[in-house]
């Protein structure tokens, strides 16, 4: 299994000079098609809202390009979007709810993973009506959480008390519950995880498919993580089609920081992978990562 180190400066340099490059190269048509903030924020929601992960992973990626923060510029960046957060906040406690709804798509494209931001997004559009994307949004933060099974239950104490708002919790509860149970058939239907390579890495009867880290950019150090001088090790396995292609993402090791696991998945998810290969033929198979962060 390929442990890889995170970038050095001069692999951030040169990340952040070639990430126009690597966008158009990695992402598909589909998430280049979200052309503003707000589209490609209901085009994450409705990825999540079906379960699919690895359908998020370049919407988001595509939501940072077009309002996120240019290089050098992620600390002031995260600051502006927490402040965004606090001031959406203040226009709902004021009715203000359209107003909160445009800051917090701001705010989550800086910030795309961070589960409150979907959760106070749900808040807004709920109240203004828009119960299906509301409840949408929740499913989001529950995707991107640090510890989904509370949140899940959490969702559920609250459909169970809250008078006002708690059918969308209650509906984003049956969603969690029923993406949970088709995760399971779709993880039961896969072939299993190969204990090892059998053949030579990227040879005719090579068993696992590898990253191809020339076609995407290493992921960024979280400024906040950063910052915190977070360390840790993530662990991923990804199904990759034959054309190279993630199908399917399953989480195998946590850091411990939510913000550095999200960033590995979102930045690894949009790589090209060199397939699993049979005499010789490309075929679907599993890449096994692990990927460390590391303060320099």
């Amino acid at each position: 299994m390929p442990s890889l180190p995170a970038s050095s400066r001069l692999t951030r340099l040169l990340g952040a000079v070639l990430s126009g490059f690597f966008l158009t190269a990695a992402l598909p048509p589909a998430a280049l098609a979200c052309d503003t903030a707000e589209h490609c924020v209901r085009g994450i929601m409705a990825a999540a809202r079906a379960g699919d992960e690895v359908a998020q992973l370049p919407l988001i990626v595509r939501l940072r390009h077009i309002g996120g923060p240019p290089p050098g510029r992620a600390g002031s960046y995260t600051a502006a979007a927490e402040e965004q957060e606090k001031l959406a906040v203040a226009h709902m406690q004021a009715g203000r709810h359209r107003e909160a709804e445009q800051l917090l798509v701001k705010a989550l494209a800086s910030l795309p993973t961070h589960a409150n931001f979907w959760s106070h997004l749900a808040v807004a559009l709920q109240v203004q009506g828009k119960h299906d994307d509301a409840v949408s949004a929740l499913v989001t933060a529950h995707a991107w959480s640090h510890d989904p099974a509370e949140v899940a239950r959490g969702f559920e104490r609250v459909a169970e008390e809250t008078a006002f708002g708690g059918s969308i919790y209650r509906a984003a509860a049956d969603a969690i519950a029923a993406n949970a149970a088709a995760r399971s058939r779709r993880e039961a239907s896969l072939p299993p995880v190969p204990a090892r390579e059998l053949g030579e890495p990227g040879g005719p009867d090579s068993t696992l498919a590898y990253i191809d880290l020339d076609s995407c950019r290493r992921p960024d150090y979280p400024w906040l993580a950063r910052d915190n001088e977070a360390q840790g090790k993530v662990g991923l396995l990804f199904y990759v089609g034959a054309d190279g292609k993630p199908l399917y993402v399953k989480h195998t090791l946590s850091s411990g920081i939510a913000a550095l696991d999200n960033e590995t998945v979102v930045a690894l998810g949009v790589c090209r992978f060199r397939p699993a290969r049979k005499d010789g033929a490309a075929t679907a198979g599993w890449s096994k990562l692990e990927y460390v962060w590391q303060i320099e």
